[in-house]
């Protein structure tokens, strides 16, 4: 997911995360958050995010 935001939303992308250390700890965050969710339809989403949104979710 997070590669098809950096590749989509390249520059909001490093603007939200400037360094790998805030990078990991996004990613846990939003790991804890989406853990009841499946893997296939959290890509949907961010798939439907990147279609119908010009900013980084």
């Amino acid at each position: 997911m997070f590669a098809l935001f950096r590749l989509n939303y390249h520059n909001q992308y490093y603007a939200a995360f400037p360094d790998a250390e805030q990078l990991k700890q996004i990613k846990k965050l939003w790991l804890e958050s989406l853990a009841d969710y499946p893997v296939e339809q959290i890509l949907k989403g961010a798939k439907h995010a990147i279609e119908h949104s010009e900013y980084l979710p």
